[in-house]
């Protein structure tokens, strides 16, 4: 009964938000860095769609600011340029952590993108359609000593246009503690099975 109780008690333990941004809170423009982000390489990154009364590309209308992972600014004779985009997070170590986003095509060039996503020592490749709307992708990464670790998007083709980025969150995932109540329950429950057998005898 008791260990019944603990794994309901950790079915319904929550993921703990620890990062999100869905861009709105940036004005759009051409070769801007998203408040609270890193360019952690040459080139950059716009930011475009419709938010605090300025409207840019627009691309996938309602969905506020987005992030255009190509920057129409670049070197001359260039098509644009790709900025490394980084979140740093201090992430306790033992815990699993998702990092989920959507992503969709650049929506104007009939060419697919390849975005290159990094979470810790995590990497993920993603391919997306020039005509795509935004869907959902995520990766994993579980730190093993607690420390800063980078969140970054990478888009590996350059064409004045790449994937678009939004809805960028960060979560913990349950395991620890409830495992450690699972834990501790089970092995009360052999210890009350046992009391209970030596009173029977």
């Amino acid at each position: 009964m008791l260990l019944c109780g603990v794994l309901t008690f950790g079915s319904g333990v929550k993921a703990a938000l620890i990062f999100y941004d869905d861009f709105s809170g940036n004005t759009p423009g051409v070769d801007r860095t998203p408040l609270g982000w890193t360019i952690a390489s040459t080139g950059g990154v716009d930011i475009i769609g419709t938010c605090n009364s300025v409207e840019l590309d627009d691309l996938l209308p309602g969905n506020n600011c987005y992030i255009d992972l190509t920057s129409d600014v670049g070197p001359p004779s260039s098509f644009g340029s790709n900025g490394l985009l980084s979140k740093s997070l201090f992430l306790p170590a033992e815990y699993t952590y998702i990092a989920s986003f959507v992503l969709g095509g650049n929506n104007v060039n009939p060419f697919v993108d390849n975005v290159t996503v990094g979470f810790g020592t995590s990497i993920k490749e993603i391919t997306v359609n020039t005509d795509d709307s935004f869907s959902p992708y995520s990766i994993s990464f579980t730190p093993t000593i607690s420390d800063f670790y980078t969140l970054s998007f990478l888009n590996s083709n350059v064409d004045y246009y790449g994937a678009l980025l939004d809805n960028v969150r960060v979560e913990q995932v349950p395991g620890p503690l409830p495992l450690l109540g699972i834990g501790t329950a089970y092995a009360f429950s052999r210890r009350l099975r046992a009391h209970r057998r030596a009173k029977k005898s």
